[in-house]
């Protein structure tokens, strides 16, 4: 997965609707690997990854995240990021 192509679609879904909006993005890999007396006990290979944006919307803030990266649930998480800063209370620091 192109992960900066979906940043920067979600960026620009924001924009488009008069938001700006900070992503934090992660993904990692991790493989676990247990022998005992030569002999191979356990191996585990997983993986993880998920996202939290920060909604910006006329001195408003919200904040929602997902580990859903499908066009599905970014378009969910756009919605729903926009939708709860415009119900939250202004803050001037915003």
């Amino acid at each position: 997965m192109d992960y900066e192509a979906l940043v920067k679609d979600i960026l620009k879904k924001f924009k488009q609707a008069g938001a700006d909006a900070e992503i934090f993005l992660q993904t990692g890999d991790s493989l676990e690997i247990s022998v005992r007396d030569g002999n191979l006990e356990n191996l585990k290979q997983s993986g993880s990854k998920g996202m939290g944006v920060r909604v910006f919307y006329k001195k408003k803030m919200s904040f929602v995240d997902s580990t859903d990266f499908s066009k599905g649930a970014v378009d969910s998480l756009v919605e729903k990021g926009l939708s709860l800063a415009k119900m939250a209370g202004k803050d001037e620091y915003n």
